[in-house]
């Protein structure tokens, strides 16, 4: 039979269960406000039971706290962070398609496309009716000067956006590999900490939430394994790669690129391989989060190669690389057939034409550079080229200088010839001068080049329309995707929460229930108390 003094056993089990379960509560309550907190639980249950060696058989033990348990799905962890890798790429991607947005659509306040170019035209038109005007003419290349000035200022803007996004790519990479190495610390001293039982519940909180985090960066898939013996091997891979394998991990390098894989792009981007010598695949299908939007934003995926087709089979996203190839590709069509107009007129001046041609005097040209110096920079090619017989400036070209700019101007760099902005006569109004001083039919086809389909058979409103449209549309996808996935995460928080977080009403239940089974604990034993003290002092006096 049992001990005479078993029932103290027993009672002091009870006592000790509460007592574990009021800590766990108040541990609970404790962090009600702390982020990424699960709530816990003591797990009890009915202790081993003796053998009385009566007619009863076995007797009750009492009751043994077995472990600590951290309330928490797996389930719902998986469907987050699947969730914020999408979120992180719509998010990162909608920053810059807003901002870029904005760059085209600032027509509806007067200061876009649409209101310079109708500028322009309409101080061509002016000129037309009175060509031999000086007043008139410095309007219309002043005119002329704010249109490049416009598509500068887009290309400059466009560039700080791919130089910000270069940034952010490397601000990404370097916190990727700060909670790799901290994932990898924490699973050390989980491992430590678990290797004889039970749970480091508050540091697998603290990895979650580095992985909560890691998620929302790049897309991870995780796996974590429990041997026979208890211990767990907790593995996060990126695409193929392993970034963190138990205690060990790998980091992403960063590296500045030997050759711009765009002319137009900024200088010191960033590209990313392995510490372990592999290459990182950037255009990997499979990589998503806030790194595969910058990368994304910054170099896009459809002119990844030459003449990379739009429709191209695989993943393609108009970049920054994209709007600023179309916006070079529109002012070299135009520069081009405006300055043909130019060079095939003559000189004119207040009295009126005065018969020089103007077939070496582009209208257009680069970065501020005279015609002189255009002219020399053709020499200087045709010469360092052994097969060209040497040529002066005199030997140039119209067609040369044609050619020459059209190949080197780009939307960042177009500007009006500074010959003809510091002497306005060189502006050729008409082709002929036996049209005197009402010659305009220069000025008439050049104004004319607003309904010629000059841009990949489109006229130029139209192309910049175009283009428009594609930014907006990109970034209202962006907006609509940040949407959707930001409401699917506070979805799957609140069901998070439900689980693992701590309800302070329920927290209050437990409190009082655990301090009354304490009382009851406590009770027994006063109650044995009472037993004994009437067997031992009271029994046979």
């Amino acid at each position: 039979m049992p001990s005479t003094f078993f029932g103290l056993t027993i009672a002091s089990s009870g006592l000790n269960a509460a007592h574990v379960a009021i800590n766990t509560t108040g541990h609970n309550i404790s962090n009600i406000e702390t982020k990424g907190y699960s709530r816990q639980q003591a797990i009890q249950q009915a202790d081993d039971a003796l053998r009385a060696y009566s007619s009863y058989g076995m007797m009750g033990s009492g009751v043994v706290v077995t472990d600590i348990q951290q309330i928490r799905d797996s389930y719902y962890d998986k469907k987050y962070w699947s969730n914020q890798c999408k979120l992180g790429e719509a998010s990162s991607k909608f920053y810059y398609m807003d901002q870029i947005q904005d760059q085209f659509y600032n027509e509806l306040e007067d200061v876009g496309f649409t209101p310079y170019y109708g500028n322009f035209a309409n101080a061509l038109d002016e000129l037309s009716h009175n060509p031999a005007d000086g007043p008139t003419r410095n309007a219309a290349i002043n005119a002329g000067q704010t249109f490049m000035e416009y598509f500068n200022n887009i290309s400059t803007n466009l560039r700080t956006y791919q130089d910000e996004a270069n940034l952010q790519i490397r601000t990404t990479v370097n916190r990727i590999n700060t909670l790799s190495q901290n994932i990898a610390s924490l699973n050390l001293q989980i491992a430590t900490l678990e290797m004889n039982g039970g749970m480091a519940n508050d540091l697998r909180d603290e990895r979650n939430n580095s992985v909560d985090e890691l998620s929302q960066l790049v897309g991870i898939t995780l796996d974590e394994t429990v041997s026979p013996t208890g211990s767990s091997v907790y593995n996060i891979k990126i695409g193929n790669q392993e970034l963190v394998s138990g205690t060990s991990y790998h980091t992403i390098e960063l590296t500045t690129r030997d050759k711009k894989k765009f002319d137009t792009d900024v200088e010191d981007l960033y590209e990313l391989s392995w510490d372990n010598g592999l290459s990182f695949d950037v255009e990997d299908p499979s990589l998503s989060g806030a790194l595969r939007g910058y990368i994304d934003i910054r170099d896009g995926s459809n002119l990844v190669k030459p003449n990379y087709p739009e429709t191209a089979e695989g993943r393609v996203y108009k970049g920054i690389p994209y709007y600023e190839k179309q916006l070079n590709e529109f002012v070299k069509a135009y520069t081009e057939e405006f300055n043909k107009l130019q060079m095939k007129g003559v000189k004119g001046t207040a009295e009126g034409l005065d018969g020089t041609s103007t077939a070496d005097i582009p209208f257009f040209t680069i970065k501020d550079m005279t015609t002189d110096e255009i002219k020399q920079a053709i020499v200087d090619a045709n010469n360092a080229d052994a097969n060209n017989t040497d040529i002066t400036k005199d030997d140039v070209t119209s067609d040369q200088i044609i050619e020459y700019i059209s190949q080197n101007i780009t939307a960042g760099n177009a500007c009006v010839n500074p010959d003809i902005i510091a002497n306005n006569d060189l502006m050729a109004t008409a082709t002929q001068v036996v049209d005197g001083v009402d010659g305009n039919d220069v000025i008439l086809a050049m104004n004319d080049l607003r309904n010629q389909k000059i841009f990949k058979g489109r006229i130029a409103e139209d192309a910049i329309k175009s283009l428009v449209a594609v930014s907006s549309v990109n970034a209202s996808a962006a907006k609509s995707a940040q949407t959707n996935f930001n409401n699917n995460s506070k979805s799957i928080i609140n069901q998070r929460l439900m689980i693992s977080g701590v309800d302070k009403e329920e927290e209050g239940v437990d409190l009082v229930k655990f301090q009354r089974a304490y009382d009851l604990a406590s009770k027994v034993i006063n109650v044995m108390n009472q037993l004994y003290d009437k067997l031992i002092n009271e029994t046979g006096v």
